[in-house]
């Protein structure tokens, strides 16, 4: 069987701003220097393709490295933040109602989606790209809590603790073999 490996990235340090729609959050200065660090780090994996969230924070995570290798950025929305509520919240908000939503998949704010429906808009994206990509070897950049919704799928013990430890930056590596799709636990960033 042809492997396909697709290297999921959670974008660099972001400045979350009262005010500023979550969409247009920029990376922080030490963001900006991971993201040139990310170009050298991950130039050696044979990615062909790279897929982005439309937010400017990925965008500008994964600019240097498709620079580097002479390939688009390709968005896709299925890859964008999980919408918590149209709402600023504070961190101590957030928190809570993040731990909310990892002990009840289904929950959502109104004006937000739930855990389960972020799951599903992320797979649908990700099973559509590996399949333009068989034998090849892909990165998506993503946010925090839709790569942890994925990771729940490829294994349902990764819960809210787990999601915490997620760094800014952080890679993970899933491969197939065309049947089905593993988390490569044994990659590491």
């Amino acid at each position: 069987m042809v492997e396909t490996v697709v290297y999921l990235l959670r974008q660099a340090e972001t400045l979350p701003e009262d005010g500023v729609e979550n969409e247009d959050w920029e990376l922080s200065d030490e963001g900006f220097a991971q993201s040139r660090d990310l170009a050298f780090k991950l130039n050696d994996l044979g990615i062909s393709a790279i897929y982005s969230s439309p937010f400017k924070r990925a965008i500008s995570t994964v600019t240097p490295l498709a620079e580097k290798l002479g390939v688009p950025v390709r968005l896709d929305a299925g890859f964008r933040e999980l919408i918590v509520t149209r709402d600023y919240l504070p961190p101590v908000e957030f928190q809570t109602l993040t731990e909310k939503m990892w002990d009840d998949l289904t929950y959502s704010e109104k004006g937000g989606e739930s855990m389960r429906e972020c799951q599903l808009r992320f797979m649908q994206s990700l099973n559509k790209v590996a399949k333009e990509h068989v034998g090849e070897s892909i990165l998506i950049c993503t946010h925090g809590t839709p790569l942890g919704a994925v990771l729940k799928v490829m294994d349902n013990a990764f819960g809210y603790q787990e999601w915490t430890q997620i760094k800014m930056p952080d890679v993970y590596r899933l491969v197939s073999d065309g049947a089905e799709g593993k988390w490569d636990k044994s990659y590491k960033y």
